[in-house]
Parts: C-alpha cells; structure tokens; sequence
C-alpha cells in the first residue's frame, strides 16, 4: 500500500511525528517509511536567527547533561566510541542536538560562555 499524495504532519519532538488526516489504510504501531520535506516559512512569519536558535540548543542539551549527570562532550565522546551500550532513545536526540552545536560554534563563533553575558 502506498499513499501518493502529499501528507502534512507536525515534528513532535523526541522522533515523534504526527500525521495529519485521516488514514484508515494504516494500523496502529505499523512502520512507515517517509519522505520528510520541511515546509518553508512564510515570510511574515518570524523564525528565530541563528543566536536564538543556538541558546534553544544549549538549553536542550543542559536538559540532557542533568537528567543524565555527564556534559555533553563526556556524552559525545563516550557514545562514539561505543563504550555507551544500548542506553535510551534519548542518547540519539541528544547526539544530533550535540552536533547542531556543535556546527553552529564553528559556523558563527558562538559559545556557552556568550550566553551567560548576554
């Protein structure tokens, strides 16, 4: 079974994605393989800049660094060198968030300690 047309559906976060409509084609807990195409801002919307976007980022990985007890460099390093075993689905979110911060100090400069000063 496929479905051909455009399906719209909401990032949820924690790799939750809801669709919107009405599918009764589909059974609860069935796999699915999608094809996930961001839909762009309009213009008179306002989408955070980079700085914000940052300070999102530190905010979610201070989240991970309590709930789990570690920094977030302790993490990063731990989990690609495969010491972490089989640990929460919360360590794949918290990977792809490290690198977004990871990316973004590089890209513009920005760092942790900026944030205490602004």
């Amino acid at each position: 079974m496929m479905i051909r047309e455009p399906v719209t559906a909401v990032y949820e976060g924690k790799g939750l994605i809801r669709l919107r409509g009405h599918f009764p084609q589909l059974q609860k807990d069935q796999d699915l393989l999608l094809t996930i195409l961001p839909v762009p801002h309009k213009a008179d919307e306002a989408r955070p800049s980079p700085w914000e976007h940052f300070c999102q980022i530190v905010d979610e990985l201070r989240h991970y660094e309590q709930k789990y007890d570690m920094t977030s460099e302790e993490f990063y390093r731990q989990f690609q060198s495969g010491a972490l075993q089989e640990g929460p689905f919360d360590y794949f979110d918290w990977r792809v968030l490290y690198d977004g911060y990871r990316r973004m100090q590089k890209r513009f400069g920005f760092s942790r300690e900026r944030i205490a000063d602004a």
